[in-house]
Formats: C-alpha cells, structure tokens, sequence
C-alpha cells in the first residue's frame, strides 16, 4: 500500500506508533499521471503547512517519480465527493532565500521594512499592515521574510496569493472562526486581484473583523497604489485605511548596484565596476536585473570569457533595457509642472519652476546615480553645492508632503521606462 511505502520512505516501521500525526490523517491515493491528498477537513493545511515539503519528497522517493504531480482535496463533512484545496505556503528553497536579510534596501524604503519588522513584536499594533507599491519592487519578498521569521518564532502562519482564479476557496472564507483557532497570522500577496470580487471581498472583511477580535495578525501586500482600494467596498477599504500603510518605492540606483555586485559575487560573475554600473543604471527594476545577469551567465558558459562592453551593450539593446538619460527625468518633470525641459537648465527663480529643477536634481541624484557635479553640468552648469542643496532639500520635502512624494515615485518610473 502507497501508506506503508511512504511509512518507508520517512524511515518509519510500516505499523509504526511514531507515525507523524498528520500521516495518519491523510488519504492518498496514485492515480498514475496525479497523485491525490485529501485533508480530513478545511483548516487541516495550516497544521500541514511545516511538513509539507517533507512529505512531498517522501511521496517522491516512494514513488520514484519525478516530477510528481500532487491534487490536495478536502472531505465535506456530510459529502461523498472531495473539493480542490489550497494547503498554507510550505516555504520553498527559494522562499528561504527572501529573508530580511537578503532584501537591499536604502533609507527610502527603509520604513516600510521597519513596519514589516514590527508584526514580528508581542506588542505590535495595530497588527494589520498593508504593502502597496508598483510590480517589482519587493512586496512578496517581504511577506516570504516575514512568514519566515514569525514561523521560526513558532507561530502558526498560513500564506496564499490571490492571484487565482475566482473559483478556487481559501480556508479562511468559510468559517474565519474556525480558520483563526489554528492560526496566529495570515499573510496575503496580489490582494489587488481579489477587489473586483464582492463575494471575496466579504470574506475578507469578515475574516479581519475575527483577526481584530482575537487579537491575530494580517500582513497584506497589492500591487499599485491606494487609489486602488477606492472601487473596493466600503467596509473593505476602511479596514485597510485603519492599519499600517506603506509603499514600497522603485529601488534606486545604489541599491541596484549593490544587487548586481552581490549577484556577480554568488555566481562568480567577473564583471567590470563600469559593467555593474552600466546595468545597474539601464535597469529601472531589480527583475529586469534578474533577467540581464541570467544571460549573461549563459553567455559567459557558452563561450567561455566574460562579455565584451560591446557585448553588454547589444544585450542591454537585446532586453529593452537602456541607458537613462537626465533628459528623461527633465522632461517627466516639467511635464507635470507643465513647463519645458529647457526652463529646469535656465537661470528662472520662480517657485514652481525652482521645485521642479530640485525634484528632477534629486531623482538624477538617487534613480540615475549620476555625480554631483554631472548633474551640475547638465543643469546648466550649476555648481554641486546647488545640487546638494537641492537633493537635502527634497529629502526633507519628502517626509511631509505626500504630493512630492507622490511626483517623485511617479517620475521615476516614467524615466525608467
């Protein structure tokens, strides 16, 4: 029997008293091209959730098969037939890798991981956080740190992504009551796919209101920005307004480099510091990256050196990706000021036309990684004092002024376009 195989493959005496609990509870069953697990009942997958990998590889050494395609159902008290079930997150390898550790980051950001911290605390509150940001910029890494983290804190943790089909039940949509007695934190990625489903988003709503009154916690990540959450219900977005927003900003070119010099480091990568730089600059986004380093190392195995600056350059011309230009970022900014790009380089003192030559100063600053005195250059010739000056000075504008904080994100993608 496939039972006793599996009792084999966990190095277990086939009548064992040590069995794992969670064995004894599980039905499998090998139908040739799908192997299927069902679960005695709904909230069986968050106890699950920590052997699941070690389970999956015992199926894999008994059956000898792999890949091995696994269906997890659950018995319906009261039903003959079985429905599709979503077992909590099991960290993958990759998973363990997205630790907080390994998330770079620079002052911009640095709030919103300090948040992300924060739900690891006894004493944290409120416990609801809410990551909203554009796609690429670490919302998901953050929640795998941080399902990492609280799991080795010995918390009952359950992860999912909504980013399924409509069709395709949580555990916790059902009967939040019982879904949160097995579980002190929930963790949701792509909450922005699930806005436009009403019946969804009740159960959420309904699930939050059980997670309040028990004192749980909910960490929830949506690609965009809160504007998003205006076309959902009511009583949805104002039980997100009420806990921990925070945007999760496009990284800037220091950490980009910094991503890249690690990458090279790992995979032993012998790039030039002009080469890291280059990249670092023409990609606006760390997945961007992810994609250039892939090919270089494929590359590189292929024929045996290290690309050529020529060589580089045609790959960066190979993915859509270029070298951003200052001029970009003038003409993103002016446009939205409704100027032109030439009145941020002229000698005009108005107060309109003076804060938009500082943000674009400061977006050159930190998204380019362009030099105080380049930047000087190419705003007409301006000394770098009046560049240091500038970027300070949008620093603090930052802090407060959540239209200019607004500007600048949005600019900063729009010029790494």
């Amino acid at each position: 029997m496939l039972k006793n195989a599996l009792r084999h493959s966990l190095h277990l005496p086939a009548e064992s008293d040590d069995a794992p609990a969670w064995l004894d509870c599980l039905a499998v069953e090998d139908r040739g091209d799908v192997v299927r697990v069902v679960f005695p009942h709904a909230y069986f997958g968050v106890y699950f959730a920590p052997y699941r990998e070690r389970f999956e590889q015992a199926l894999r050494r008994a059956l000898a098969r792999d890949p091995l395609r696994i269906r997890y159902d659950v018995r319906l008290a009261g039903r003959r037939r079985a429905r599709p079930a979503v077992p909590a997150h099991a960290a993958s390898p990759a998973d363990r890798e997205q630790n907080f550790a390994s998330f770079l980051h620079n002052d911009k950001n640095a709030l919103a991981v300090a948040a992300t911290r924060l739900m690891l605390r006894a004493d944290a509150a409120p416990r609801l956080l809410v990551l909203y940001g554009e796609s690429g910029t670490g919302k998901s890494h953050l929640l795998h740190a941080l399902h990492h983290d609280l799991r080795a804190a010995e918390y009952r943790v359950a992860a999912f992504s909504l980013a399924r089909r409509e069709d395709v039940g949580y555990p916790w949509e059902s009967s939040p009551e019982a879904f949160w007695q097995g579980c002190d934190a929930l963790l949701l990625d792509d909450v922005h796919a699930a806005l436009d489903n009403g019946a969804r988003c009740r159960a959420l709503t309904a699930c939050m209101d059980v997670a309040a009154r028990h004192d749980k916690r909910l960490a929830l990540a949506l690609t965009g920005s809160p504007r998003c959450l205006e076309d959902a219900p009511a009583a949805l977005r104002t039980r997100l307004e009420a806990g921990l927003l925070f945007e999760l900003l496009p990284p800037d070119v220091d950490v980009r480099l910094r991503y890249v010099q690690r990458a090279c480091r790992e995979g032993n990568l012998p790039l030039s510091s002009s080469a890291m730089m280059r990249m670092a600059r023409s990609c606006g986004h760390v997945r961007r990256l992810q994609g250039l380093l892939r090919k270089l190392r494929t590359l590189t195995d292929v024929r045996g050196h290290v690309p050529t600056e020529q060589e580089l350059d045609d790959l960066l011309h190979d993915t859509g990706a270029r070298r951003r230009d200052h001029r970009d970022v003038m003409e993103a900014v002016a446009r939205r000021y409704g100027l032109h790009a030439d009145e941020l380089t002229g000698d005009g003192r108005r107060p309109q036309q003076t804060l938009a030559r500082q943000i674009a100063m400061y977006v050159c600053r930190r998204s380019l990684g362009l030099s105080y005195p380049e930047i000087g250059r190419a705003f007409g010739g301006r000394d770098h004092s009046t560049v240091i000056h500038a970027v300070k000075k949008i620093e603090k504008i930052l802090v407060n002024d959540k239209n200019v904080r607004d500007l600048v994100a949005s600019v900063t993608t729009s010029a790494s376009k």
